[in-house]
């Protein structure tokens, strides 16, 4: 998994080239609900393990050309090249559903874990630059989580983004109780 520096690295030159290609581009931003919660109870060991199994789970589910990494804390780019909104919002719900369905192993148990999933995708203008797109991005994780979490959403495009904005977001199935 790419550190901080190498996926925004990856976001700038997956940027560069869906702007001279004038290609589809997306980009999540994913993050473990209530991952102080898995540290307080579990204990910091299983936070890492909770880490390992979710990138283990994204990695899983990408493409060759796509790439993840650590953001920061419980948070993760995927940058998505060639993808459209359309393709990402159905890949992040994929990875909403497949995370809450397979808790992560821990010391004989397990761990329920869940994500809350922003998604900006469209095609690029020249103005556009990854820094935008993170922060369109980070806003819709953002309100995934102000909408109860265990959710995707979808950026609002800001200035020139091209987007199809008549895709409603979508909510991952309750946990099962």
């Amino acid at each position: 998994m790419a550190n901080r520096r190498s996926i925004i690295a990856a976001l700038e030159r997956a940027v560069a080239s869906a702007l001279r290609q004038r290609q589809f581009m997306a980009l999540m931003m994913v993050d473990i609900d209530h991952f102080k919660h898995v540290n307080d109870r579990y204990g910091h060991l299983a936070g890492d393990q909770v880490l390992r199994h979710v990138v283990a789970l994204i990695q899983q589910r990408i493409r060759a050309q796509d790439m993840v990494g650590r953001y920061g804390g419980e948070e993760f780019l995927v940058v998505l090249p060639d993808t459209t909104l359309q393709g990402a919002r159905a890949l992040a719900q994929q990875l909403c559903d497949v995370v809450q369905a397979t808790p992560c192993a821990w010391e004989g148990g397990h761990i329920p874990v869940t994500l809350s999933i922003g998604v900006y995708g469209g095609v690029l203008a020249p103005q556009d630059a990854s820094d935008l797109l993170i922060h369109a991005a980070d806003s819709a994780l953002y309100r995934a989580k102000a909408g109860g979490r265990n959710r995707v959403e979808l950026a609002q495009a800001p200035g020139s983004l091209h987007r199809l904005d008549s895709v409603p977001p979508d909510t991952c199935p309750a946990p099962l109780t």
